[in-house]
């Protein structure tokens, strides 16, 4: 990330003892944003010593175009010695120098601080710092100063995923109904939030055993040839019959992974799901005993009431058949 406050710098300028300008040096935004050490600075750091890249200053050429008009001259060692410091310039020639501004500074010159070329900066804080080559005469003045290079600093622990979310662990422990669905949250409780991202891959219970590689993954939403009826490359799990397994097994792992901005990995944490059968669709045995108890009941009843209309219908006919006995006798 670049900075757009300063386009193009135009440079101080040193007067001579007649109060005539006798040079001017400007920044060549372009040029500067053409460089292989600034194209390829990374823009994600871990806190702690830090350089920008160097290489360009040791092409007077390269300095000349980003800085018009500098009297940029590399030092050159003797045949009996040997230059230790790659950066040094002759003497009298111009300087480049490093300033830098963190992230609870705003961009005033005067909340600037200054590095040497070579030397490690010490970043203490995460954040967005700021960063850009300044141009000095040799007395110290300065001449133009290159637009800001932003580069985002965190810290070198890894992401720590304290549980999963109440939802999470509310689907968990009661799982998902046969017919139903289940979209796989990514809501996870971290330690840290900001600049983190969320992947998991999804695992089934196959005759009894995991499956060995995923059936589902979140990076690439691919799933497994053969488990398409059960989730979606949308990530949405849907429970069948045949997932209902004995004594709530699970039949789904998800494994989430957290990664922040500078690269570091968490552990990897669990989380299960099992099929329960639909209760509004499925008799249980007591239910089922209740039905048939319910059924001798009203047979019971019925019986009982063709009885009492058999029994007196019966009696009287054998009294009828007495009487005509007795009249017969007669």
């Amino acid at each position: 990330m670049f900075g757009a406050t300063s386009v193009a710098f135009a440079a101080e300028t040193e007067e001579g003892t007649d109060g005539e300008q006798t040079r001017v040096v400007t920044f060549v935004k372009s040029a500067f944003l053409a460089l292989d050490d600034v194209k390829t600075l990374d823009k994600l750091h871990a806190v702690g010593g830090f350089q920008l890249k160097y290489t360009w200053l040791t092409d007077v050429e390269k300095v000349n175009s980003v800085f018009e008009g500098a009297n940029y001259v590399l030092a050159t060692a003797s045949e009996d010695e040997e230059q230790s410091d790659p950066y040094a310039v002759a003497e009298g020639s111009d300087k480049i120098s490093v300033e830098y501004c963190s992230p609870s500074k705003d961009y005033k010159d005067e909340n600037w601080s200054s590095a040497t070329v070579g030397k490690d900066i010490s970043v203490s804080t995460t954040g967005w710092w700021n960063f850009r080559y300044v141009l000095k005469d040799a007395d110290g003045n300065v001449l133009a100063r290159t637009s800001y290079v932003s580069i985002y600093f965190g810290d070198e622990k890894a992401p720590v995923i304290n549980g999963l979310s109440s939802d999470m662990k509310k689907v968990q422990s009661e799982g998902i109904k046969v017919g139903g669905t289940y979209t796989i949250k990514t809501n996870l409780s971290l330690n840290d939030t900001s600049s983190t991202t969320v992947t998991y891959v999804v695992y089934k219970l196959v005759n009894g055993s995991w499956t060995a590689d995923p059936i589902y993954d979140s990076t690439t939403k691919v799933v497994a040839e053969g488990y398409e009826d059960g989730i979606s490359t949308a990530g949405v799990i849907t429970m069948h019959e045949n997932d209902v397994l004995k004594d709530n097994t699970p039949v789904y792992k998800i494994v989430y992974t957290v990664k922040d901005s500078l690269g570091y990995v968490s552990d990897t944490i669990d989380m299960t799901i099992y099929a329960k059968a639909d209760e509004d669709n499925t008799l249980d045995s007591t239910t089922v005993w209740k039905y048939v108890l319910l059924g001798i009941a009203a047979l019971s009843a019925v019986a009982i009431v063709v009885l009492l209309l058999v029994k007196p219908k019966q009696a009287e006919t054998e009294q009828t058949s007495a009487q005509g006995s007795k009249s017969s006798k007669k």
